[in-house]
């Protein structure tokens, strides 16, 4: 005579295996539970369980996180008691009604688990959760629907309600589950087994799987490893083995799977956080997720990073605004990267520093005006934002030396190199920060009457004239890359040539007109070293041409000034006369000559 107490389960569950995601309805009806009392009455209730967790590994992609699913399985004239069970007969086993119905919810909660292990699956999560709480609720309860005697029940269903929770979210480190988890783990009383602390334990370890790094696989081996380790039978302490080898309870490490991935940026060799979107294969994604929550062939997934299976994956694209973008096309599963490596947009902060994206120098209104204001909307110096946009120490240290007002820095420059820092930053020209400083310099030697060579000027000269020509406008292909094929923006050019301009204008027009007349008439400079200087950097500045091109022009203007009528203008004339002159030079060159 075989006795099925001890045969049943082993069966059951080898029955399930063997025909795991096979899909047949034959098999799987073999597996269903009882639909009615009398034959309920055949079935242990902790059979039913087994019954429940076989029947869905057969019948895989049936398997949803949904409350009808679940509901689905329980019997309807076992549904039908649980809600009012004051109405059934009395001969009924009540102990048993109430204990099947807790072991299809158990077994059904484990179905769920497997199926979805390591894709915290939302809806999953969430119907784990509630029965995690609904069990550990009854187990507390004092009369009503539960008793006494249905403690141990109720105890089991509650580690496995746990484990199920523990499998979703495996490798996540989510803080709802982790809650939940705990509150059940600080139970200390008599009826509390080492058998019921394993399982909570292990639901917590898969939670934080290789800390955030392992999640579970879905592969056959690895659901048949899960079951055996998972099986629904809790010792009382350490030393029973004799229904379970508790030994077992290692073989989930078969399920383990690396599969985070982690983003680090190129230049800072540090990981960052950068949203991944993952395209997901249509043929697999539709058998691998067939409930309605599923309707998206495409994943964003925050930091930490734990990728579906690799299975599944066609492309893993970096769409960050911070970041530049860029696609890896998976052909298979050796092919899926375990680091990517990302460049960040100049401009732009990393996400642990600027999580709002309010300190990024590129997406503010700073980039409309000019002239930096000197602190922003949120009272930060720009000394200080600008500080965290550039790793180099040379950036660190040309903000601390000169764009602060609060060092020994006249305000208006700090603003000026501010502004060029920022230019810089915005286009990944910091290499042009040297030649800013240089032009600086130049004008601030010409200030204090530091004598300048005459090549310098002329260097600021043909810089600026460049940048305002239509050569650098023939090498700009599109608005788009404008800023970066510049040398120096327009602003700044503008900004740079107007400072000079009022230099210029600031030593007084009465003298440069004089020394500038006696330099036509007798081609000698002052005698005064400092204005000797200021009329090189004068003549250097404007582009004026060569003493006889002037002395030339001055007597043609001379013998042609009787015979046009008055109101000619002079610049025009001196257009006429010096046609490869700049508007500029002209101007000066009437201004101070006649």
């Amino acid at each position: 005579m075989v006795n099925v107490d001890v045969t049943a389960p082993g069966a059951t569950i080898a029955l399930g295996l063997m025909f795991l995601k096979s899909n047949n309805t034959t098999v799987a009806a073999r597996l269903s539970i009882p639909d009615t009392h009398f034959l309920l009455e055949h079935v242990r209730p902790d059979f039913v369980l087994l019954r429940v967790l076989s029947h869905s590994l057969v019948m895989w992609d049936s398997v949803r996180p949904e409350e009808d699913w679940l509901n689905a399985q329980i019997p309807q004239f076992l549904q039908q008691y649980h809600a009012d069970p004051t109405q059934a007969d009395e001969d009924l086993d009540h102990e048993a009604l109430r204990q099947a119905h807790a072991n299809i919810i158990a077994g059904s909660c484990l179905a769920i688990g497997l199926r979805f292990a390591g894709t915290a699956d939302a809806d999953a999560h969430k119907l784990m959760k509630k029965y995690v709480l609904y069990f550990g609720k009854a187990r507390d309860e004092t009369g009503g629907t539960w008793t006494s005697r249905d403690r141990p029940t109720l105890e089991t269903c509650l580690d496995i309600a746990a484990l199920a929770l523990g499998l979703v979210m495996a490798g996540t480190g989510d803080l709802d589950a982790m809650r939940v988890l705990r509150a059940q783990r600080r139970r200390m009383d008599a009826a509390v087994t080492y058998g019921n602390h394993t399982a909570m334990h292990m639901a917590i370890g898969f939670l934080f799987l290789g800390g955030g790094r392992y999640t579970l696989s879905r592969s056959n081996n690895a659901i048949a490893a899960l079951v055996c380790s998972l099986y629904p039978r809790f010792s009382l302490n350490t030393t029973a083995n004799r229904y379970y080898l508790q030994a077992f309870r290692h073989l989930y490490v078969l399920a383990v799977q690396p599969r985070s991935i982690r983003v680090v940026d190129v230049d800072t060799r540090e990981p960052c956080n950068v949203p991944l979107q993952i395209v997901l294969s249509k043929a697999m994604a539709s058998q691998e997720t067939t409930h309605k929550s599923k309707h998206s062939d495409t994943l964003t997934l925050s930091p930490p990073y734990l990728l579906p299976d690799y299975h599944l994956i066609k492309q893993i694209s970096i769409r960050s605004d911070r970041y530049w973008a860029r696609t890896i096309v998976v052909t298979d599963s050796s092919s899926v990267p375990q680091t990517v490596y990302v460049k960040r947009k100049p401009g732009f902060l990393p996400y642990h520093v600027d999580p709002t994206g309010l300190w990024s120098i590129a997406g503010r209104a700073l980039s409309q005006p000019l002239i930096v204001p000197q602190q922003d909307m949120m009272g930060k110096s720009w000394a200080s934002i600008l500080k965290h946009h550039g790793s180099d120490i040379e950036v660190q240290t040309f903000v601390q030396h000169v764009c602060d007002p609060a060092v020994a820095v006249p305000s208006d420059q700090a603003h000026l190199f501010s502004n060029a820092l920022r230019d810089c930053l915005l286009h990944e020209k910091i290499q042009i920060l040297p030649v800013f400083l240089c032009l600086q310099q130049i004008l601030h030697n010409l200030k204090e009457g530091v004598s300048s060579d005459t090549h310098s000027i002329w260097d600021v000269q043909m810089l600026i004239t460049y940048i305002n020509g239509p050569v650098a406008k023939q090498h700009t292909f599109t608005t788009k890359h404008k800023a970066e094929c510049q040398i120096l923006s327009n602003d700044l050019a503008s900004l740079l040539q107007s400072r000079f301009n009022q230099y210029f204008d600031a030593k007084g027009l009465p003298s440069i007109k004089d020394h500038f007349t006696t330099y036509v008439r007798t081609g000698q400079f002052p005698e005064r070293k400092e204005d000797a200087n200021t009329l090189r950097s004068f003549l250097a500045f404007y582009g004026i041409p060569d003493l006889m091109a002037l002395q030339a022009a001055q007597t043609q203007y001379s013998q042609m000034i009787s015979k046009v009528p008055s109101n000619i203008n002079t610049v025009a004339m001196m257009g006429v006369l010096l046609p490869h002159i700049s508007t500029a030079a002209l101007c000066k060159i009437s201004s101070n000559l006649f």
